[in-house]
Parts: structure tokens; C-alpha cells; sequence
């Protein structure tokens, strides 16, 4: 990103850049009601931040990582948090509402039975409104790696 503002004549440096996305990491986690002793680690912040970028702009995002690098529970603060008009922030009540649709992967898991998965999330956004905004986000947890996305289009 640095090379990329600094292309377009306005570079900021690379403490600068590196300051701004903390800011909005905090900013995004100090909005949210988390549970009592969360670790606000650099992991979770991350983790945070991406989901959140991603599903706003409904770009898929494939998130690996080892088990405890906090996947499972920003997943769970942006859907706990994230609740449109109903969400504690009057930040996020600006926002869509996310509605998660999980599926947990396994060996048996299909192509068929993915591909239901993201058509219930095409039925449910069809749901959506001005008044009413909603996100669906298909999560297919596979153990060490979440993988979300908004509508699948074919």
C-alpha cells in the first residue's frame, strides 16, 4: 500500500500507514461488546478488521490460520455486533445487518451440499432492503482455515 500511495503522490510513510490501520483496527474493536478478558491481540484485530472490510465490500476471504489465532471469534464478535438497525454501536447501525449462514466442512462434505449452502444465502439477501439492509454470509468453517463470503452470482 505504501508503494501504491507513494505512486499516486501521496505517500505517507510507512509508520503513517502502519499507525492508520491500527487506528481503525482499535476503532472497529472498541465499538464492540466483547466477552469479559478478550486478548486484544494483534491476531484478533486482524482477523477484525479483514472480515469486516470484506464483507462490506463482499470480496471472498479465505482466513488460515492455527487453531487459537482468533478465526472463530471475530467471526463470532462481527455477528454478535453487527446487527444493522438492532447493533449497540451507532456506527454499525448504519451498516448491514450480517446474517451468518454456517457450514462446517468435513471429509463427507460436497460440492453439492456447498453449493446449497451459498443458495439459501442468495434467498435470504433477496430479503434485503433499504430500510432493512442485510449482509448473508456463507462461513465454511474447515478447521483451520473460515472461509466467508456474501452471495454467491452465477
Amino acid at each position: 500500500m505504501g508503494q501504491i500511495l507513494h505512486d499516486h503522490n501521496a505517500y505517507v510513510g510507512e509508520n503513517m500507514f502502519a499507525k492508520i490501520i491500527r487506528e481503525e483496527q482499535e476503532d472497529y474493536i472498541n465499538r464492540m461488546q466483547c466477552p469479559p478478558n478478550t486478548a486484544y491481540n494483534e491476531a484478533l484485530l486482524e482477523n477484525v478488521l479483514v472480515m469486516i472490510v470484506c464483507i462490506l465490500t463482499k470480496i471472498p476471504l479465505f482466513l488460515i490460520g492455527a487453531p487459537g489465532s482468533s478465526k472463530s471469534l471475530a467471526v463470532r464478535l462481527i455477528s454478535s455486533n453487527l446487527r444493522g438497525p438492532d447493533s449497540s454501536d451507532k456506527y454499525f447501525r448504519n451498516l448491514a445487518q450480517v446474517y451468518l449462514i454456517p457450514h462446517q466442512g468435513s471429509s463427507s462434505s460436497t460440492s453439492e451440499g456447498i453449493i446449497k449452502v451459498f443458495e439459501k444465502a442468495n434467498k435470504f439477501q433477496e430479503t434485503t432492503s433499504k430500510q432493512f439492509p442485510v449482509a448473508s454470509v456463507v462461513l465454511l468453517d474447515e478447521g483451520n482455515f473460515i472461509f466467508s463470503y456474501g452471495p454467491l452470482h452465477y
